[in-house]
This record gives C-alpha cells, structure tokens and sequence, in this order.
C-alpha cells in the first residue's frame, strides 16, 4: 500500500496518544502507591513511616542540703511535669532546680507524656537531710572532771569559750568564765564542770558553722546564787549573725535572738533552769557570745553555766 502524507500524520498522532495515556497511567499508579505508604496522621507511627516511641520516665536527683537539681533522662516524651511533694507548684521544664524549705523526705513524681499522648510515671523519694551542727566542748567536760583543782583540766574545758588566740577584742572586758566543778549533777548524782560568772568581766564566746535557711535551736542550763526581789538580770546571751570585736557591735541588725537569766527566789546551786533561742540562719556564721549583765557580780552572787547545745528545728 502505498503511504501518503496524511497516513503517516494519522499513525504518528496515534502513537503520541498512546504514550502520553500509558504515561499518565503509570504516574497515576506510582502516586496511589506511594499515598498508600504515607500514613503519618495514623497513631502508632513516627511520621517517617516508624512506630513512635513509647514514653519511659526516668530522672536523677543532685542534693545539695535544701537544692535539688533533677536531671531528666526520659524517653520518647513532648511534655513533662514535676511534682516536688511539697504542695509547692508543678514545673514543666524538662529538667528543674528546686529548694525545700525544711528537712524531711519527698515523694518526686515525674509524669511525661509521648507523641502518641501515653503518659508514663517515675517517682522517688528524696531525702532533705540538714548537717548537725555542735558546740565544741558545750559540757565543759572534755578533758574529764577531777576532784581536785587541777589547773590544767579547768583551763583546756573552756578553751573553746574564750576569744581566739588571734582574735582582737577593741578592751580587755571580756574573760572566759571561771572553771568550776559546780556545773550541773548527772542523774546519778556525780558533779560535772560548768563555768561561773563570778564578776561582771566574765562571758563566753564561740564561732560555729551552720546551713543558711535552716532553723535551730539554742539552749543552756543556768542557775544563779543570788535571791533578789525583785529579780535582777545576772547573764545574757545572744545569737549572732556576724563576729563581734567589742559589745557595742552587737546591734539589732546583727543580732538573731538573745536570753537573759534572772535571779529567782529558788535560787541555788544545783537548781539549773533550761533557756531556749531558735533563729533561723541566714549564713554559715553563727557566733554565741554571753556575758555577765550584773555589774555586782562577785564570789556571793555568781551564775552557772552548763550543757550548751544547737538542734536543728
């Protein structure tokens, strides 16, 4: 047969139709196919084709006295929230610093929540442990009691009363109490040290380390031998916040607390009273410092002082 012009147009248009069809017919099937893979809304999978991650809670805890760092190391979690177990408000940070305000142990609860919103709980308990804090030698008995005078005894038990070696008091107003075996009797009836203001010279001086925002108390045994009507102030005793080079710097300002002991009508010897401060620290410093207030102090109007203790609250 013999082709002519128009033939070979008609065959060539058709064979342009045919391809483009079968063309677009393979697009249209690879973009169905891959439609079909593309499940990102559906729950169960990442967004990239994979499943999502289960949440898993998990934190540590760094104590340092009241402030606590939790370092997170959960997994598959978008949101976070932290319950510190003391009624103080919830924290949405993945990792947090809090700080207690008093001794005790708190239940942490660490809720997180996932991609899929599945939520997964850690919990545990942190220990908010405050360091004691003591006198150095507050019974005056460390070196032993000796039923004799010995001077050498007396004199190492109020060693730590007296104003360090390097210490600069701006006068000479200040001296350690006296040594006396006059302190307070055991249960069992055996004599221990104590120290005796005997003049109005006579104190007591000590520098002690304690946490700041802990409260404490302070307490001493006291008797006095004067019996006055009206009763007489005979020995105060102050909280200090800052050391103290001279009484007048002790002001308002530097001054957490202060006790005075009277004379009462039951006065005696052996008839210790309990005197009680609480402060709450706002340094490390604390300083105790007391003195005889009674300017007529002497050998027949002294006061006792025995078993000097700090307790945290």
């Amino acid at each position: 047969m013999k082709q002519t012009f128009l033939t070979k147009s008609k065959a060539s248009a058709f064979f342009t139709r045919g391809f483009a069809a079968s063309l677009f017919a393979m697009s249209a099937l690879v973009f169905a196919t891959s439609c079909g893979n593309d499940d990102s809304s559906g729950d169960g999978d990442d967004g990239d084709g994979g499943p999502v991650e289960a949440p898993a809670a998990s934190f540590v805890a760094e104590v340092d006295v009241f402030d606590v760092t939790f370092i997170n190391s959960s997994t598959g979690a978008v949101s976070y929230s932290w319950d510190f177990g003391d009624e103080s408000e919830a924290a949405t940070d993945m990792n947090v610093e809090h700080t207690y305000a008093s001794p005790g142990d708190y239940t942490v609860t660490l809720t997180i929540t996932g991609a899929d919103e599945t939520t997964d709980v850690a919990e545990e308990v942190i220990s908010i442990v405050i360091p004691e804090a003591s006198f150095r030698n507050g019974t005056f008995d460390d070196a032993g009691y000796e039923s004799e005078v010995i001077k050498d005894v007396y004199q190492t038990n109020n060693d730590e009363w007296e104003l360090p070696a390097d210490h600069a008091w701006d006068d000479d107003a200040f001296r350690c109490g006296g040594m006396t075996s006059d302190g307070e009797k055991l249960d069992d009836g055996t004599k221990t040290n104590g120290i005796k203001f005997n003049d109005a010279l006579r104190g007591a001086y000590q520098k002690i380390t304690v946490v700041p925002g802990a409260t404490y108390e302070v307490t001493f045994r006291a008797s006095t031998e004067s019996v006055d009507v009206p009763a007489i102030d005979k020995v105060t005793a102050w909280l200090l916040k800052d050391d103290i080079h001279s009484e007048t710097e002790i002001v308002e300002e530097n001054t957490y607390t202060s006790v005075t002991v009277q004379s009462y009508a039951e006065a005696a010897k052996a008839n210790f009273q309990t005197y009680t401060m609480e402060f709450t620290a706002e340094s490390e410093n604390l300083v105790f410092f007391m003195k005889s207030v009674d300017p007529n102090a002497n050998g027949d109007a002294e006061s006792w002082i025995d078993n000097i203790t700090i307790s945290i609250k």
